[in-house]
Order: structure tokens, then C-alpha cells, then sequence
């Protein structure tokens, strides 16, 4: 296979490495700054890696991302108090996706927590949020609950695509194959232990997989040796980022924020007004689930070939009504899609309406999401 020339440019000199960047660049990728890490953007090229993923088996180096174990003699109790959702029926090797909210209801970060018994937990944050999510933790953890920061310990490999799970199968053990969504399991493998986790970013069949940074190492390598025949690549965070997209996921920074509700981002289920315990921001969402959000986050189909951008206007007819959040060509839809928040009165679905784009309003329609769903298709 040919190897494209590796470039690290625009990369700040204290930027940090996950324990695979001398993979990375090995294979040829594109390095990029990210969230204060050197991240792998590209390998081959963002349109192929996406396709690879929908079609085959995509591998993603996730390392950035922050680990938080609880330890307490009622974890699920602990981690309540902590997150918006109610974690006092998450079984023993389960997962839940929730939020840590700042006292008006806004989005600190958009979390997962693993129960992994009565006594542990842990909740991974989002790689630039990690430092202050630990604060957070920490300040809000109950007397008797221990916080501890496994991040830098803790390598994170992300197995994505509809081969994903014949691959994790060999690697890992047949245990893996059984795993049903958001349900994880700890493996012995080469001497250490690797949590292996259904969930994943891109609306397809994945695994998540957590092992210290040295075992990540030989992770890696094992998985794309054993899914070469099943047409596994590596890919970067450009793929990622449009996947995650067509799966209409919310990226931390653009749908979610300080000043966005968990009731305008469409995800207020995972809020657990009527759980016993207390949680930030709990009261000023309680205010707030009486009446509709004033804006909702929708997604946008663009009508004529155009790419909508992050930061474009929507109009409705000749005024305003709200921005885009994230925007892309869909390599599988072969069509302009988006994220925006609109006005109430203009987010149904079918509606007609326009984004900015170099001085005039190209049209498109509010409609459906996800606009891609793999797990669906398959």
C-alpha cells in the first residue's frame, strides 16, 4: 500500500500525543491539533474513510478522551447526584448517556457513565472539557464517594461499522459478539484487562474499547492485523465528525453548550426531573419543562448542491430565524445536510427554509433524523 507523506503543520508546540501517534504516523496521516492533542484528521482521504466505515470497518483513536471513576458504597446513588439522568436501575455492565449541567440548565458536557457494580462507575468526558468536568465531579460527589481521574492511564480505541463485531469477536473473545447496545464487558487480554463497550459515534454496529495506554498500543495493532481481511482502516477524525453528523449526534462545542438546554437540543429524555436526588441545574429545568423551548435543533436537507457551514444563518422567508450548528456534503447522501437551531414556529418538518450562503438564502427543508441511520439499514 502506498504511504501518503505525513504533515504536521498549524500544530502548536505543547500540544499532547496519545500513546498511538507514532502509528499515526506510520501510516501516513494527517496530524491536527485538537482540544490540546495531536489527533490523526485524515489517512487516506475523509470521504473514503467515511465510506469504509458504512460499508466495512472503521478503527478511530479516541485516547483524548477523559475517564472519571466513582468509587462508593451506592455508586448509582453518587453518580445520580452528579449527572442529569437516573442511573438507580442501570445494571451491573451498563451504560447511560446523560449531562452535567451548570445551575441554569445549560450543558457543561454530555456524558456516559459505566456501572460497572454496586461500588464503581465511570464517566467519560469530552477530551477539552475533562479538567473542568473533573472539578465539577469532585465538588458535587457525595461524602463517602471517591473521584478519580483515570485519563491519562486509560487508552480509548473506538471499533466501528457493520464488520466491527466479527473483528472485536477475534480479537477479544466470543463474549464480545453477545454484547447488546450500550451493554460493556471486562476482558483478560495479553495480561491486562480491556473494557469493551456497544456504544459508539456513528450511527453504525461499534465497540468502544477502553485498556491502559501501553495494552492500547498492542490493541491497535492486533485489531488492524485480524481486520485487514475484512477490510478494516484506520480512520481519522474528519471521518468521524461526518459520520457522527449523518447520525444527527450532538458534538460538544456546536449543538451543546453552557447556554443550551438539554429541552432545545431535542434531548430532554435523558433528564431525570423526577428522580429523588438532587442534581445542578435540576430547578431552573424544572422552570423551564412547563412551556415549549422558544428554539429547537432540527435538521436541515439542503435542496440545491451547496454545503451549509457551522456559523451560516437560517432564514424563513426574509428574516432570520436562527444558525447553523454543524454542516457538511453527506458522503453517503451525496447531499448538503445540517444541524441548526430554528425558532419554534419555523422547525416542523417540511417546512421550507433557507441558509446564507455567500450572500443569498439557498434553499432548503427541515426534515427527519438522523439523516443516515446504519444500525437501521443493516
Amino acid at each position: 500500500m502506498v504511504r501518503a507523506a505525513t504533515v504536521e503543520s498549524d500544530i502548536p508546540a505543547m500540544t499532547r500525543q496519545t500513546p498511538l501517534h507514532d502509528r499515526h504516523l506510520s501510516l501516513g496521516a494527517r496530524m491536527t491539533e485538537f482540544a490540546g492533542w495531536k489527533m490523526p484528521v485524515k489517512y487516506s482521504g475523509i470521504g473514503a474513510e467515511h465510506a469504509v466505515c458504512r460499508e466495512r470497518a472503521a478503527v478511530f483513536d479516541i485516547c483524548h478522551m477523559g475517564e472519571i471513576e466513582l468509587r462508593a458504597p451506592d455508586v448509582r446513588d453518587a453518580a445520580s447526584r452528579i449527572v442529569s439522568n437516573d442511573l438507580s436501575d442501570v445494571p451491573d455492565g451498563a451504560a447511560r448517556y446523560g449531562f452535567l449541567l451548570n445551575e441554569r440548565g445549560g450543558v457543561i458536557d454530555d456524558v456516559i457513565t459505566f456501572v460497572f457494580d454496586a461500588e464503581r462507575a465511570m464517566i467519560v468526558t469530552n477530551a477539552a472539557n475533562t479538567s473542568r468536568d473533573l472539578k465539577e465531579i469532585g465538588r458535587r460527589a457525595p461524602d463517602g464517594c471517591s473521584v478519580t481521574d483515570l485519563s491519562d492511564r486509560t487508552g480509548k480505541i473506538d471499533l466501528q461499522g457493520p464488520n466491527s463485531r466479527a473483528i472485536a469477536v477475534s480479537v477479544l473473545g466470543e463474549g464480545v459478539g453477545a454484547l447488546g447496545r450500550f451493554r460493556f464487558a471486562e476482558v483478560e487480554w495479553r495480561g491486562g484487562r480491556v473494557v469493551v463497550s456497544r456504544t459508539g459515534y456513528t450511527g453504525e454496529l461499534g465497540y468502544e474499547l477502553f485498556a491502559c495506554g501501553d495494552l492500547a498500543v498492542g490493541l491497535w495493532d492486533a485489531l488492524l492485523e485480524a481486520g485487514s481481511p475484512a477490510g478494516l482502516v484506520p480512520a481519522g477524525l474528519g471521518a468521524r465528525d461526518t459520520l457522527r453528523l449523518e447520525a444527527a449526534l450532538p458534538l460538544y462545542g456546536h449543538e451543546l453548550d453552557e447556554d443550551t438546554t438539554p429541552f432545545e437540543a431535542g434531548l430532554g429524555r435523558f433528564v431525570s426531573l423526577g428522580k429523588p436526588q438532587d442534581f445542578v441545574g435540576k430547578r431552573a429545568l424544572e422552570e423551564k419543562s412547563a412551556g415549549a423551548p422558544a428554539r429547537r435543533l432540527v435538521g436541515l436537507g439542503m435542496l440545491q448542491k451547496s454545503v451549509p457551514r457551522a456559523g451560516y444563518d437560517v432564514v424563513d422567508g426574509d428574516r432570520a430565524v436562527g444558525k447553523v450548528t454543524s454542516g457538511t456534503m453527506s458522503p453517503t447522501l451525496c447531499r448538503g445536510i445540517a444541524l441548526a437551531y430554528v425558532e419554534a414556529g419555523s422547525s416542523e418538518t417540511g417546512r421550507r427554509l433557507g441558509v446564507a450562503i455567500r450572500g443569498r438564502a439557498v434553499p432548503c427543508e427541515v426534515v427527519e433524523t438522523p439523516f443516515y441511520d446504519g444500525r437501521a439499514k443493516r
